[in-house]
């Protein structure tokens, strides 16, 4: 296992991102951020946590190593050997798939996107390398971005 540097930034991206969801789109959607933890049984796991750890130092994101009482503190069914190393991620979080969608659709919309729905694409106009249509089965639409 090793930790990869660039998908750490864009985990801290997405937190962030959602954390101001309604600020950027206008909309609200349930961002339940209730932290995360990892948990390693091998020698391997617990070094990849290890570096998990200097890696959210360094780039700003919070991270710790907890002990077997603070995971069951926060976790009582739990039951861990006592060998177990553990990762805490307090700003983890999710987000239901659907209303982020119906919230990224909105906000296309207010800010004059059209969206197709049910429509087959039969094809794509392409010019210079870039998009410049779609072509449906109910007619040819112009755009930049697909």
């Amino acid at each position: 296992m090793t930790t990869n540097r660039k998908l750490l930034k864009f985990n801290q991206y997405c937190i962030e991102f959602f954390e101001n969801f309604e600020e950027r789109t206008g909309y609200s959607i349930p961002f339940h951020q209730n932290g995360s933890l990892r948990i390693a049984l091998t020698d391997e796991f617990r070094s990849d946590l290890t570096a998990r750890v200097q890696l959210a130092k360094e780039t700003g994101n919070e991270a710790e190593l907890i002990s077997l009482k603070q995971v069951t503190e926060l976790v009582p069914e739990l039951e861990l050997p006592a060998h177990a190393a553990v990762l805490s991620i307090p700003r983890d979080g999710f987000v239901d798939p659907k209303c982020v969608a119906v919230a990224y659709a909105s906000a296309a919309r207010d800010r004059g996107a059209a969206i197709h729905t049910r429509t087959t694409v039969t094809g794509l106009d392409i010019e210079d390398g870039r998009v410049r249509g779609v072509r449906t089965a109910t007619g040819s639409i112009e755009t930049r971005w697909v």
